[in-house]
Formats: C-alpha cells, sequence, structure tokens
C-alpha cells in the first residue's frame, strides 16, 4: 500500500488554514493549561481530538449520516467558548487528578466529532474517487501531525512568557483563554441559526 500524500497534505493543511480558525483556537484554549512537564497528557488530549474528528468523518463519509451544517457551525465555536471557560475562572492546579483527566478527555473526543461533522461536507466534495479508509487515516495523520506541532508551538510560547517576560500562569492562562472566549462568542452570533 502506497502513501497518499494528498490526504495528508490536506489534513495538514484543513488545521493551518487561516480562512477557518476555529481549529486553531480550540487548539490553543486546550493547549493552554500545559507545560513541558504535561506535554504527554497534552499529546494524547490531541490524539483524543482527532480521534473524534475521525470517527466523525468516517461516519458522514461511509454511512452517509444526515448533517445540519447550520447547527454544526454553531456548535463548533460553542466547544471553544467552553474550553476557555476553566482558563477564565481559575487556574487549572487540579490537570493531575484522575476526575479532571476523564472530563476533559470525553469532552475533547466529543468536540473532536463535533468539529469533524463541521468539515465532512467539504471533506466529501474534495475527495479523490474511490477513496477508502485508509485514505481516511492519512487525513488524520495529517491533522495529528499540525494539532501537536501547534500545541507544541503554544507550549513553548507558554514557557517562554512565564521564563522572560515575568507573567504568571494563571495570568497567561486568563489572558488567552478570555481573548479566544470574546473570538468565539463572535463566532456564535455570526453562525446562529436563529435570525
Amino acid at each position: 500500500m502506497t502513501i497518499n500524500w494528498f490526504y495528508i497534505e490536506l489534513g495538514i493543511n484543513h488545521v493551518l488554514d487561516y480562512n477557518a480558525l476555529d481549529h486553531l483556537y480550540f487548539l490553543v484554549a486546550l493547549t493552554a493549561p500545559f507545560n513541558l512537564k504535561t506535554i504527554k497528557k497534552l499529546i494524547i488530549l490531541v490524539t483524543f481530538f482527532t480521534l473524534g474528528h475521525t470517527f466523525s468523518l468516517i461516519l458522514s463519509f461511509f454511512y452517509s449520516i444526515p448533517i445540519n451544517s447550520i447547527w454544526i457551525e454553531f456548535l463548533i465555536p460553542i466547544t471553544i467558548a467552553f474550553t476557555c471557560l476553566p482558563l477564565i475562572f481559575y487556574s487549572n492546579k487540579t490537570i493531575s487528578s484522575n476526575y479532571y483527566d476523564l472530563i476533559i478527555s470525553l469532552t475533547t473526543i466529543i468536540f473532536g466529532i463535533i468539529h469533524g461533522l463541521g468539515f465532512a461536507s467539504f471533506f466529501s466534495k474534495i475527495i479523490i474517487d474511490n477513496a477508502s479508509i485508509y485514505n481516511l487515516l492519512e487525513f488524520a495523520i495529517g491533522i495529528e501531525f499540525s494539532q501537536v506541532i501547534i500545541a507544541l508551538i503554544v507550549v513553548l510560547f507558554k514557557e517562554t512568557a512565564l521564563k522572560f517576560l515575568g507573567f504568571s500562569d494563571k495570568k497567561l492562562q486568563f489572558t488567552l483563554g478570555f481573548f479566544i472566549f470574546l473570538l468565539s462568542l463572535k463566532m456564535i452570533y455570526n453562525n446562529q441559526p436563529f435570525f
């Protein structure tokens, strides 16, 4: 079996697309509580997001699940806003607790599914004829690669800001969370299906 780089590049570009920054906003909010010591947990969460994203693509691609894109586009910024709440209201000092790990893992998978459903209709329009499950997995590899790189950049930025700029972890998490929360509120308003 040969690797189809088209799908890997498609996955990378999906995350890095500056016309669709929701993925980036979510990743920054997800990454903000982590540091170099907790990087392994962060990469596991990023992988959970990729799994949820891929699961929804498989369901919509192979089983033709009907998707109301208006509601999905509305739910995506809500997932981003929800991810920002712990950053705004408290400094996440319980990151090592089993309860927190379970909640954030399940939430990340669900958010991955929602984000994947948002991309499903576009993905079905650009796929090559006779695409297979392997092509979806190649796409997932591209997504995972770019997400891990972005997560590492955010962690390194955070460590640099804490060390050299004198920011406190709590203030930095709050600032990132509040800024992304405001961006997500704008996205919620722009995508709300009520008017």
